[in-house]
């Protein structure tokens, strides 16, 4: 699966991830677009739709660090397209919206205040 990226942005890509599951990714400059290629992702064609993509770039400020300035499109839309195998099928290449990252996580709620320390013997 490529995703069509801004080829600036190569230095940055560190990785993808299908539904939670680290897969093999590289960032194709062979060609005057850049090229996020995802392969193999391994699923049947019922698994595929609501699958999630997940792209890790470098965690440092970055012209590519969101969906916007990363993808080809830089309008928060990526391009990509598949490729079915067992049937050596393509498919088309489609614009899909990219996901805002995610919310950091919640903080810890307060500990609860520590006990008093005992009282002195009465005398």
């Amino acid at each position: 699966m490529p995703l069509y990226a801004g080829i600036a942005c190569a230095q940055y890509f560190r990785g993808a991830t299908v539904n939670g599951e680290r897969r093999t990714a590289y960032f194709d400059t062979n060609f005057a677009t850049g090229k996020i290629r995802i392969t193999p992702i391994k699923l049947a064609p019922g698994q595929v739709d609501g699958s999630i993509v997940v792209l890790t770039v470098a965690n440092v400020a970055n012209s590519c660090d969101s969906v916007a300035t990363l993808c080809e499109n830089q309008d928060g839309t990526c391009k990509y397209s598949t490729f079915e195998s067992s049937e050596h099928q393509c498919c088309p290449i489609c614009n899909t919206l990219g996901m805002p990252p995610p919310s950091p996580p919640s903080p810890s709620p307060p500990l609860p205040p520590s006990p008093l320390p005992p009282s002195p013997p009465p005398s």
